[in-house]
């Protein structure tokens, strides 16, 4: 899940500039981050009602226009969206090379093998948040690994577990 988050805010950071004819991402960025953050709002209060309503399919559809949209407000308001990995430099730069991504996240790219110690240390999650300017940072993994290291780092985590 983290690598498909990663994969759509690179997306949408590409076409933060573009022609705004050229796609609805360029489209709702060229209106301003008031208008991402409104139609982020409409996406959560339709992903509310189908979790009242108990439609699941429902549910899981308006769930993910919710995560893409929260993704174009943070792009809007120019939040850094990075990528922190287990994985060596060359095997990430692999994997964002077939998803056509190579080039996406710059110097946000962040590896195992870039620190003295990997996860669960924290050395990782401190070094994204610093070179993404430092701040308030928000962490989402798919381990208790990620968990471990963010919480060392004091970065609150998302974790989706099987």
């Amino acid at each position: 899940m983290t690598d498909t988050l990663s994969r759509l805010a690179a997306t949408i950071t590409a076409r933060k500039g573009a022609d705004p004819a050229s796609s609805w991402t360029a489209q709702l960025l060229a209106r301003g981050p008031e208008k991402c953050a409104e139609k982020f709002g409409e996406e959560a209060v339709e992903a509310i009602i189908e979790a009242v309503r108990g439609d699941r399919d429902k549910l899981v559809a308006e769930a993910a226009d919710v995560l893409y949209h929260l993704l174009v407000m943070l792009a809007a308001r120019g939040v850094t969206v990075a990528i922190a990995t287990g994985s060596s430099v060359r095997r990430l730069g692999i994997t964002l090379d077939v998803a056509g991504l190579a080039g996406q996240f710059g110097d946000r790219i962040f590896s195992a093998d870039q620190v003295r110690r990997g996860k669960p240390a924290p050395d990782m999650i401190r070094a994204m948040v610093e070179q993404c300017g430092g701040g308030q940072a928000v962490f989402v993994g798919d381990s208790i690994y990620d968990v471990a290291a963010a919480h060392a780092a004091g970065v609150p985590a998302a974790v989706r577990s099987e």
